[in-house]
């Protein structure tokens, strides 16, 4: 037996910032599990590396389709992407040019890099957001070109590779950004001690 009492199994302190220990089977064990039991379990999120994969790669795929071809050509309709079209002229619902900084692609390339900043640091708030600005600025730019060409229809087929990255890029981002973290409950290491 030792002078204090011990050897210990778990300590804790009381509000008068007294250390009792608890023997095996000591008076206060019963005590002691009551108490971890209710104040003692850590609510953490802790990350899904699937889930921040597949919104990494969809922040890639949004990236890289800001860069590619969008439409084919078809009638009055040129082969285009978005990186010439002017973002600014959209608040005036008018299809201009414009050079790549103010331009429909830069706002793709841009949210593409902050869905993938958002997947690689597992931020929901980045991932969601990002990937709806995604989706946003291809259904406008689908809006504003098929306006533009009217006469000439824009079906489903005529959509190239660099819309089909940014939207499946868009949905794929911001559906796997609810999975990147979960709450786990974990035990601090004196309820485990006090529960052998």
């Amino acid at each position: 037996m030792y002078a204090d009492g011990g050897p210990w199994v778990a300590t804790f302190r009381d509000r008068a910032g007294k250390t009792i220990g608890v023997s095996q089977r000591g008076p206060h064990r019963a005590a002691l599990r009551e108490r971890l039991s209710r104040q003692n379990h850590v609510g953490m999120r802790t990350r899904r590396p699937l889930a921040m994969a597949l919104v990494a790669l969809s922040g890639i795929a949004i990236g890289a389709g800001g860069l590619l071809p969008w439409v084919v050509a078809r009638g009055s309709r040129p082969r285009s992407g978005i990186m010439h079209t002017s973002i600014a002229d959209l608040f005036r619902w008018e299809y201009e040019d414009a050079t790549f900084i103010r331009s429909f692609g830069a706002v793709m390339v841009v949210a593409g890099a902050l869905v993938l900043i958002g997947g690689l640091i597992a931020s929901r708030v980045l991932a969601v957001l990002f990937s709806l600005v995604a989706l946003a600025t291809a259904g406008l730019w689908i809006g504003l070109n098929a306006s533009h060409f009217d006469p000439t229809d824009l079906p489903f087929s005529d959509l190239r590779i660099g819309a089909w990255l940014s939207i499946a890029g868009g949905i794929v981002g911001l559906v796997s950004a609810f999975f990147l973290r979960r709450r786990s409950y974990v035990r601090r290491a004196s309820e485990a001690y006090a529960t052998r």
